[in-house]
């Protein structure tokens, strides 16, 4: 059974620099020394999932494209992980198959129960991780 993104993930973040920059060496064919570890690290949790869940087609890029192009927003249908930086610390939801939302060990019924969890007040999800509604519709 091969491993999935997460538990990849998992190791890529436990190593050390000159491991990670292997590991994004053997992703990407390149050496990724002239990025810092942030991207480097972003770089390597896109293509692992890209490896697990396929690529977009050119026609899906487009239409995103076309969608999200009048706003920074990332349609939540399509986003397997949502990143929002809040007072300088990276938060990272993983939107799971059955409609919750994964943040840390916790399964959450709502984007707004995680935004709560964050912020420590009530909190629109949708806006806080600037995603477009679940239909994919541009806000």
């Amino acid at each position: 059974m091969t491993m999935d993104y997460r538990t990849k993930w998992a190791r890529f973040e436990a190593g050390s620099k000159r491991e990670k920059l292997a590991f994004f060496k053997r992703l990407y064919g390149c050496s990724g020394e002239h990025l810092n570890v942030v991207l480097l690290g972003e770089l390597v949790k896109v293509r692992l999932q890209e490896i697990q869940f396929g690529e977009l087609t050119s026609a899906e890029e487009a239409r995103l494209e076309a969608v999200c192009s009048h706003r920074n927003v990332t349609p939540l249908r399509r986003a397997p992980v949502l990143r929002r930086t809040y007072r300088g610390r990276l938060y990272e939801v993983e939107r799971m198959e059955d409609g919750g939302f994964r943040y840390g060990t916790k399964v959450y019924r709502s984007l707004s129960a995680v935004a709560r969890e964050i912020t420590g007040s009530a909190t629109n999800g949708l806006r806080f991780f600037n995603v477009s509604s679940a239909t994919g519709q541009a806000r």
